[in-house]
């Protein structure tokens, strides 16, 4: 009787402290880089240190860039990129980690003739390009 008293106890403890650690939310913030322009993320990821990365889209209708933001564990921000230029609609699609604690972003760019592209972007702990910028532009054949 006493095991499974025992059992029993043990059980609605962890449940309990399960239950408790699965509400806990350590942040929610929204995150506005101003002038009038939408941002939307469409990948995070956590970071070594803790903190996240984001990529996506930042713009108005027509065009718009890449967005890459980092922000820390707590939610703060740390810095935010954008790349593309004002002719096309750039994207970040998906965004990992490197060894080097990088990042790679893939995403697309569709310019306003018609013509898309997959983009590859490698960049550094402070979202810089490693390389001179340049998106690495993979003709689709579709």
């Amino acid at each position: 009787m006493k095991t499974i008293l025992k059992f029993l106890a043990t059980f609605i403890l962890l449940t309990l402290t399960k239950f408790a650690i699965a509400q806990q939310v350590t942040f929610e913030r929204f995150y506005d880089f101003g002038g009038g322009d939408v941002e939307q993320a469409y990948c995070v990821q956590q970071t070594s240190d803790g903190g996240y990365v984001m990529t996506g889209r930042q713009g108005g209708l027509g065009t718009t860039k890449l967005l890459v933001f980092k922000v820390d564990s707590l939610g703060l921000y740390e810095w935010h990129k954008t790349y593309g230029n004002n002719l096309t609609y750039n994207f970040g699609q998906s965004i990992i980690q490197t060894f080097d604690l990088g990042y790679i972003i893939t995403g697309g760019m569709m310019e306003t003739n018609g013509q898309n592209y997959v983009c590859l972007l490698k960049l550094n702990n402070l979202g810089d390009t490693m390389q001179p910028f340049m998106l690495q532009e993979i003709q689709k054949q579709w």
